[in-house]
């Protein structure tokens, strides 16, 4: 299992991949906020399957388009 975590002050944006069976990926993409009281409420959470060679870019692509999705829900 590999997880890049990006934080922009009490925002955090977490990619977790799990190398399953074979070339089967499974990717979980999610968007967390802290509460004022410390607390952590995931607000989005994306899972994706995908097969083969292209999952580093796909991977890539769909955080891409996720962190820009959740900046803006965040602001």
């Amino acid at each position: 299992m590999k997880l890049i975590t990006f934080e922009i002050s009490d925002r955090s944006l977490a990619i977790t991949t799990v190398k399953k069976a074979e070339e089967q990926w499974d990717c979980v993409i999610s968007a967390s906020s802290h509460a004022g009281d410390g607390a952590m409420s995931a607000i989005v959470q994306q899972q994706i399957k995908f097969d083969g060679a292209y999952c580093a870019d796909l991977v890539l692509e769909k955080a891409v388009d996720f962190s820009g999705a959740f900046l803006q829900l965040m602001m």
